[in-house]
């Protein structure tokens, strides 16, 4: 993986011993999210709803 985050969740997940499928489906949605706002970091996500 590319992302240190990324390889971080998945380090995690695996020593909490979370299925191969369910950390699979967390990393999809992660990326999912942060492609999403366009890679900003959340702090920088503001709550204004349009």
């Amino acid at each position: 993986m590319a992302s240190l985050f990324l390889t971080y969740i998945k380090e995690c997940m695996y020593q909490k011993n979370y299925a191969k499928r369910t950390v699979e489906s967390y990393l999809y949605w992660i990326k999912s999210y942060t492609l999403c706002h366009n890679k900003k970091h959340p702090d920088k996500l503001n709550n204004d709803i349009e």
